[in-house]
């Protein structure tokens, strides 16, 4: 999961459509900072709260791999040298040293990308998340081909060429701002269902307008519908746990927003008693960086200190019953919730899951119970998340 999402979009090599490379930009600065994330505080999980982000801003790359078809290996291989060589900007951690920074990549007409034999680019897929390894950590990015000629230009959204781009990058940011880590195995747990994939992919298709922009619609467990927003939201807690319905965990974003008078700024830091609360003073990872905004660069030797190892958290369960997660040994995150009697993790506003684990859905592209949390340790899972190409058969 990503607490306060970072965007930056990547354009591979200057041949992407200019009409893209204009729209983006605005698109990313006014969504990322607006109701259409808010609602996701409903997937908190105890340790991380999920809430406003920001546009970092867009690069040009000149990539090595110079040939038009293209692997996800060869892609997020590419993506790891430009960071490295500084082409493109290190990734942000929040508080708890979890990455905030989702790269977005765009590609220009004439290119194809692969995720395994079988699954093309325009042909099974319109966009698609996954994630790569960087400095002991899962660094998140997203994939877009096309959309002006070929098959995604028909096949990927029936609105102009915009409206289809701004549908497909708020599908993934959903996804990857909700979703756990799909390429490790143990990675840091996130909700999705087995049968459908994540929240965006729930809602296959369906689009509505947030924050003036043709944004994906997402599902919403507490809702029980595809929305892009939220009635009313709790606000954040001050002086009491998160984890009721009253007040939600705060985040960085909430400083003097929704953290406001005598106690304006959010705590951050996991390790505190008042972790996710309001409270008066900026706080400090003594075991970070020393940032006080809850969110750093990632540099070699950052500890994270994102939880003591052995410490435990409550955490929910499918059915409203409560379990628990400990700290890992690393002291890098918590493992997955360990419910009683064997129940799934999930969320707190009960329902059964079918089967068990992480399959929920049945029927066309809608769930018949909650998503539910999962630390992805199924290749299978990883695999059913890919974006399908809008109106194609599931297989």
């Amino acid at each position: 999961m990503i607490t306060n999402v970072e965007v930056v979009e990547v354009y591979w090599t200057a041949g992407v459509v200019q009409a893209v490379k204009d729209y983006l930009p605005p698109f990313f600065t006014a969504v990322t900072n607006s109701s259409y994330l808010d609602w996701l505080s409903e997937y908190d999980l105890p340790a991380q709260f999920i809430g406003r982000g920001h546009f970092k801003g867009a690069y040009t790359i000149t990539p090595t791999a110079t040939n038009t078809s293209l692997t996800d290996s060869q892609v997020s291989t590419e993506l790891l040298a430009q960071i490295q060589a500084g082409a493109l900007p290190a990734p942000t951690l929040d508080g708890a040293g979890n990455v905030n920074t989702l790269y977005t990549i765009d590609f220009p007409p004439g290119y194809a990308i692969t995720i395994t034999t079988g699954n093309a680019s325009c042909m099974q897929f319109c966009s698609y998340y996954s994630s790569i390894a960087l400095g002991g950590r899962q660094v998140p990015y997203a994939v877009f081909p096309d959309l002006s000629v070929g098959a995604c230009s028909t096949g990927c959204g029936t609105g102009s060429l915009t409206a289809n781009a701004g549908t497909e990058h708020s599908l993934e940011l959903l996804n990857a701002i909700t979703g756990p880590d799909i390429t490790v195995a143990g990675g840091m747990p996130g909700w999705a269902s087995s049968t459908c994939g994540g929240v965006g992919y729930v809602c296959n298709g369906a689009s509505m307008t947030a924050a003036g922009y043709t944004v994906a619609e997402g599902w919403s467990n507490r809702q029980a519908a595809c929305v892009v927003g939220a009635a009313s939201i709790p606000p954040p807690c001050v002086g009491q746990q998160p984890g009721s319905s009253a007040c939600r965990g705060c985040t960085s974003s909430d400083d003097g927003t929704g953290c406001t008078g005598a106690t304006p700024h959010c705590d951050t830091v996991p390790t505190h008693a008042s972790f996710g609360q309001c409270v008066a003073a900026p706080t400090v990872d003594a075991g970070s960086d020393g940032s006080t905004d809850g969110s750093r660069a990632d540099r070699p030797g950052s500890t994270g200190g994102a939880c003591v190892p052995g410490q435990q958290v409550s955490c929910a369960c499918v059915g409203g019953g409560a379990g628990a997660q400990a700290c890992l040994s690393t002291g890098a995150g918590y493992g997955t919730c360990q419910c009683p009697d064997g129940a799934p993790p999930g969320d707190a506003g009960g329902g059964s899951s079918k089967g068990g684990g992480c399959g929920c859905e049945t029927g066309p592209g809608r769930p018949s119970a909650p998503l539910v949390i999962c630390a992805v340790l199924m290749v299978a899972l990883a695999s059913g998340r890919r974006r399908r190409r809008r109106g194609q058969p599931r297989r």
